[in-house]
C-alpha cells in the first residue's frame, strides 16, 4: 500500500507541477518525447495497472511524453538495475525511493537520472 501511496503521490506532484507550466506551454506545443521510467515497487499491488495508466496518461496529455514504466521487484531491482546499466540500457529516470541503488541513489527518496561511475548525469 506504501508504493501506491508514492505512485500516486508522484501523480500527484506531476499534476502540481504541470499546472504551472499551464502558462508555458500545451502538450501540443511540445515536442513528443519517449521516457524510459524505471522504479522499484510491487508489480502485483492492487489497482496497480489503474495508477500506472493514469501516470501515462497524465504524462502525455500535459507533457506530451510517451512513458514506459518499468516495474521491477523491490527485491530483485538493485540487481537488475545494475545489469541494465552494466550493459548500458536507456534508462531516462528512476525511483528508488529509500533503498540506495548505488552510492548517491535514492538519497532522501528522490528520483534521479542515471549516472555514470563518475558521478555525472548519463546521456541518453
Amino acid at each position: 500500500m506504501k508504493k501506491l501511496s508514492r505512485m500516486l503521490a508522484l501523480v500527484m506532484a506531476l499534476v502540481l507541477a504541470l499546472g504551472c507550466m499551464q502558462a508555458v506551454a500545451t502538450a501540443e506545443e511540445l515536442p513528443e518525447v519517449d521516457l524510459i521510467y524505471w522504479c522499484g515497487a510491487n508489480p502485483d499491488q492492487k489497482d496497480a495497472e489503474l495508477v500506472l495508466g493514469e501516470m501515462k496518461k497524465v504524462a502525455k496529455d500535459a507533457l506530451n511524453v510517451n512513458l514506459d514504466m518499468v516495474i521491477v521487484a523491490t527485491s530483485e531491482f538493485k540487481e537488475k538495475f545494475n545489469k541494465a546499466m552494466a550493459a548500458q540500457e536507456r534508462v531516462d529516470l528512476t525511483w528508488t525511493g529509500y533503498n540506495p541503488v548505488h552510492s548517491g541513489a535514492g538519497q532522501s527518496g528522490r528520483a534521479h537520472a542515471p549516472r555514470r561511475s563518475d558521478g555525472r548525469v548519463r546521456q541518453g
